[in-house]
This record gives structure tokens, C-alpha cells and sequence, in this order.
């Protein structure tokens, strides 16, 4: 049957206050239009009522298959192939458009929840932190670890041992996340990040593999946090607001980064013996930190709902949420994507039957094994899009250049084969400027660009600028320029572009694209593929610069920057204003 309405509910009604929510339509006869039929005699024919206009009228349509029509007064339940109808004036609204415009008033985060968010991003200040630290550390190892300056496959190893932890580290994390919450492996990242920095602090003297085995640790917790934090920041996030919560990680990380830098410039500059043994363990302190305020913090309002545990998902929600009353709609929302049926009252509330368990929910890690296969089987084109994405964010090149910042100043400003401490403090110094640039434009993206300009936007303007500064880094090389200046402003430019785009916004997609039944395995899988390619860039990265030369690697950087370009235009959705429940319907 056919409805019609003046207008779309959407433009009909501007404001809550305009939608009176008073009985006033009876239930229409099927066949009269009278007042005393039942919903369950509803066929398929065209109702109408005196206040509605006719179908001749120059109206929307909306059609349905089995609709019920009733007032705002009368509950039920439907299911995916029934909507619930209410007729308001001279417009029929569906109950998705009651319950949005009755809850005009958007979900906004807490302080509670900026507190929340910002001490989880801890743990990407961990990351940051250790991302950084290499790039000066390979410097300050080479008094007390010859090897390094001998092979540089001992270097492209202690760089990314982190990262091949990080690949294994991201299934037990996902594993973690889906059968005890999202707290428990957060909590353990924050063991394994003390535990790793820990052994490559302690590490004796010319004792590579040892130094390699902590890496491999921090790698691990690496794995654990880069899936998680930004996991359980989108789920206790609202929509509006959800890209620059979930984008305070990427801040964090790159903040990580620059107090890195400055600690190995600040430890190089007052020659301190075996200084790398104070820039690992530097990080120890904020890794003690986190590990005890967790235990303090609430869990998924989404796990626990999808544990069947709706009061205590209620109790978190009123506590992140500045509008309590936006928590009963927010939550039946919730509810509606797990099972597919909504009980409707008035005032709009939760009256939800948990007769019907979770089942597709993982109890055990036999059984969250076949969350993947599920992945597979419903969420493969989420997944195919996360890891697309996870490829562009590693061989455009950024995150590859970022370990080795300092090597790649270094053969401008200094001496490779005979550095002191002069010139490690000149190095460092010089390093520290592209990662000030990039820190002051992730923070410009995550306050002023994710949530007001999308996700494809930025990342196509990004993607675009780093293709044309790498052309231009490429023939800097070619036509050797010796211009330390000119190398820093077009490598300050270039991860600029990286900050505004692929930075902060790849990690909220990760956490948007896929459905809450497999969020963490999917999640896993885009991480672990962001992890594995940063693996083979970066144990790469020397080797290919002697095979086709630093100036051939940034051409082959910006082919794929265009590339990513092309893939966003054509293939990623837009996901800015729409809940994850509503992303999750886009596939």
C-alpha cells in the first residue's frame, strides 16, 4: 500500500515541539477508514483519513510492505518486514521518525566521556611513544651496538619487531575484546607495553636479540591497543561526535611522537651514558598509569548490551551522555540493529524481551573462532574496504618515513658513518620540526575537520597533497639538492597532508564499518592488515632505498597515493552523521 504525506516527515516537521503527540487518530478501518479495526486485519490497500491528503496530491510516497497504523498511544512490536505508522496531522510518520524527531535533541558526550576517551588515548600515546623513540634510539644505539651500524638488517628488525607483534598480538586482542569486554585487553596492553619496555631498557650491551625480544613485546601490546582503544571509544561514543573521540587516539599517538623526539634530542644533547636506556624507559611511567585507572573506567555500553546485560548498559550511557534523555532512544536503536525487533511505549522507552539470547555472541574463544568466518560471510565488503584502506595508510609511505626521519635528515646534515654526539643533536633537532607540523594538523583534524567535513573529503585532499610532495621529494633526490631546508619543509608539508586525512580518519573507519556481532574480529582482521603492511614497508624500507634509491621509493609512495585517491572517490561510503547501527546498514 501507498501512504501519503505533504512532505517528507523529515522537512515536515522541524522541531520536536512542532509533532503533537496527543491520541487524536484513531486506527483506520481497512476497508472504510472508520475507527474500529484491528491491526491485524490491515491488508494491502491504500488508507487514507480526513486530515491526510489524497493520492492525487503532490506528495511523497511512502510505501511499505506490511504496514500497522496506529497512534502514538498504542504499543507493539515489529519485525524487519513490519513497520510501525503514526499519523500525525497531514503527514504518516514511521516509527524511526517519531523516535528521531521526539529525540530532536541530539546525543552529546559527557565530560564524564571526554575524560573517558582522553585517558584510553593514553595507550595510543604509548605507541606514539615507541613509534618515535626509534628513530633517534637507532642513533644513540650505535656506541653500545656496533652491529647496527655494520647490517642494516639488525635496524629494519629492532624497527619492525614492534610491528610483527603487533600482527600476532591483534587476534588475541580481538579474542579478548569479544569474550571479556573491551576493558580487559586495554588492561593487558598496558602489561605487556610495561613488561616489553622493561627488557629493552635492561638489555645488556651489544645484546641485539634481546633488544629485538622486547620489541616484539611492545609489539603485542601495540596489537592489543590499536585494536581496542579505538573500538571502545566509538562504542561509548554519540554520533555527532564519535570522529573526533575516536581521532583523540590518533592525537595522542602523534603527541607520543613528538615528546619521543624531544626526549632523545634533550637526552642527546646533555650526553647522558647510554641514553637509550632513558628514552625506552621513559615510557614505563604512563604505561603504570593506565594500567591501574582502567580498572576504574566503564565498560561498552555495546558489549554489554550484546552480553544481554541492558541495566548496566543503561547505567553507562546516562554516565557519558550530557542529555539523559536521549538515552532511551539512543539504546533502542542499539537494541533494533542486535535482533531486529523494538517494543514501543509512550514516552519513547525500552521494553526489550531477552528471551531471545545472543547466541551470535562469542562465550569462548573455540566459539569467537567463527566470528571470522562470519566476517567472510556477511561483512566482506566492510572488510574488503578496511583493508584497502590499512594499504593506502602504510604504502603512501608516511608511517615507513616516520622510523626512519632521522636516518633520511641524516644523510643531508651529517655524517652517516661517523656520527657524534654533535651531530645525533643536530639530527634530532631537525627531526623534531616535521613532527611538530604534524602534530598541530592532526589536532586541526580531529577538532575541526572529522565530524564537520567527513571522512572522504579530507582524505582525498590528503592523499592528493602527498602524491604532489612526493613528486617533489623524489626529484629533490634525483637532482640531489642539497638543501636541508627545502628537505624539511617539503617533509613538514607531507606528513601535514598524512595528519588531516589518513592519520586520524583510517582508525575511525576501522572502528565505523563493521556490524557489532563481529566489530572486534572485523576490526582485528583491518588492523592486523594495517600492522602486516607497515611490517613489510618498514623491514623494507633500507633494502628498497639501495635497489632503486630513496628517490624511486617516493615515486612509487606517490602512485599509490593517487591510487587511494581513486579508491575513495569511487568505493568508501560516507559515514560522517550516521550511527554505527545506520553504518552498518550501508552494506
Amino acid at each position: 500500500p501507498s501512504y501519503s504525506s505533504s512532505s517528507s516527515p523529515a522537512s515536515s516537521i522541524s522541531s520536536a515541539s512542532a509533532l503533537s503527540l496527543t491520541p487524536h487518530t484513531p486506527m483506520l478501518d481497512r476497508d472504510t477508514g472508520g475507527a474500529d479495526s484491528d491491526a491485524d486485519e490491515t491488508n494491502d490497500i491504500p488508507l487514507t483519513s480526513p486530515t491526510q491528503p489524497t493520492s492525487s496530491s503532490p506528495s511523497s510516497q511512502l510505501t511499505r510492505a506490511h504496514p500497522q497504523v496506529m497512534t502514538l498511544t498504542s504499543p507493539t512490536k515489529f519485525t524487519a518486514s513490519e513497520e510501525v505508522l503514526f499519523l500525525e496531522g497531514d503527514v504518516v510518520l514511521r516509527s524511526e521518525d517519531v523516535r528521531r524527531l521526539v529525540t530532536e535533541e541530539e546525543p552529546a558526550a559527557s565530560w564524564f566521556l571526554w575524560f573517558v576517551a582522553s585517558f584510553a588515548a593514553l595507550e595510543g600515546f604509548l605507541f606514539g611513544y615507541d613509534i618515535g623513540v626509534i628513530s633517534g634510539v637507532l642513533l644513540l644505539l650505535r656506541a653500545d651496538f656496533p652491529s647496527l651500524g655494520e647490517d642494516e638488517m639488525h635496524s629494519q628488525l629492532i624497527v619492525s619487531a614492534v610491528l610483527f607483534g603487533g600482527f600476532v598480538g591483534v587476534f588475541f586482542a580481538a579474542a579478548c575484546a569479544d569474550v571479556y569486554g573491551r576493558k580487559i585487553p586495554i588492561i593487558l596492553a598496558s602489561v605487556l607495553f610495561v613488561a616489553g619496555t622493561s627488557v629493552a631498557t635492561f638489555s645488556p650491551v651489544g645484546w641485539v636479540w634481546l633488544l629485538i625480544v622486547g620489541r616484539l613485546i611492545i609489539g603485542v601490546a601495540v596489537g592489543f591497543s590499536v585494536l581496542t582503544v579505538p573500538l571502545y571509544i566509538a562504542e561509548l561514543s554519540p554520533m555527532a561526535q564519535r570522529g573526533k573521540l575516536v581521532a583523540l587516539d590518533e592525537l595522542a599517538i602523534v603527541v607520543g611522537i613528538v615528546t619521543s623526539f624531544a626526549a632523545n634530542l634533550i637526552l642527546s644533547y646533555t650526553n647522558v651514558e647510554m641514553a637509550w636506556r632513558w628514552a625506552f624507559g621513559l615510557s614505563i611511567v604512563p604505561g603504570l598509569g593506565t594500567l591501574v585507572g582502567f580498572f576504574f573506567l566503564p565498560e561498552s555500553p555495546r558489549w554489554l548490551l550484546s552480553q544481554g546485560r541492558l541495566s548496566e548498559a543503561r547505567d553507562v550511557l546516562l554516565k557519558v551522555r550530557n542529555n539523559p534523555e536521549t538515552v532511551s532512544a539512543e539504546l533502542e536503536e542499539m537494541v533494533s540493529s542486535f535482533n531486529n525487533f523494538v517494543s514501543e511505549t509512550t514516552p519513547i522507552q525500552m521494553s526489550i524481551d531477552f528471551n531471545q539470547t545472543y547466541a551470535s555472541q562469542p562465550k569462548s574463544f573455540l566459539s569467537w573462532m567463527k566470528s571470522y568466518v562470519v566476517v567472510f560471510q556477511q561483512a566482506s565488503k566492510p572488510l574488503l574496504l578496511a583493508v584497502a584502506l590499512a594499504f593506502f595508510i602504510q604504502f603512501t609511505g608516511q608511517p615507513t618515513v616516520l622510523y626512519y626521519t632521522s636516518t633520511v635528515i641524516e644523510s643531508y646534515a651529517g655524517n652517516t658513518t661517523h656520527t657524534t654526539p654533535s651531530t645525533n643533536t643536530k639530527v634530532l633537532a631537525l627531526s623534531l620540526l616535521p613532527m611538530l607540523i604534524k602534530l598541530i594538523a592532526t589536532a586541526l583534524a580531529t577538532f575541526g575537520l572529522v565530524d564537520r567535513f567527513g571522512r572522504r573529503l579530507p582524505l582525498m585532499v590528503g592523499m592528493t597533497t602527498m602524491a604532489v610532495v612526493l613528486v617533489a621529494l623524489s626529484a629533490f633526490t634525483f637532482f640531489n639538492f642539497d638543501s636541508v631546508s627545502v628537505l624539511l619543509t617539503l617533509l613538514s608539508i607531507y606528513v601535514a597532508a598524512f595528519a588531516v586525512g589518513l592519520g586520524p580518519i583510517g582508525f575511525v573507519l576501522f572502528s565505523e564499518l563493521f556490524p557489532i556481532n563481529v566489530r572486534a574480529a572485523g576490526q582485528s582482521c583491518s588492523t592486523a592488515a594495517f600492522l602486516f603492511f607497515n611490517f613489510v614497508a618498514s623491514a623494507s624500507f633500507l633494502s628498497m632505498i639501495k635497489i632503486i634509491g630513496l628517490g624511486g621509493v617516493f615515486v612509487m609512495f606517490a602512485l599509490v597515493s593517487i591510487g587511494g585517491v581513486l579508491f575513495v572517490y569511487f568505493l568508501l561510503p560516507e559515514t560522517k552523521d550516521k550511527s554505527l547501527e545506520e553504518i552498518s546498514e550501508l552494506f
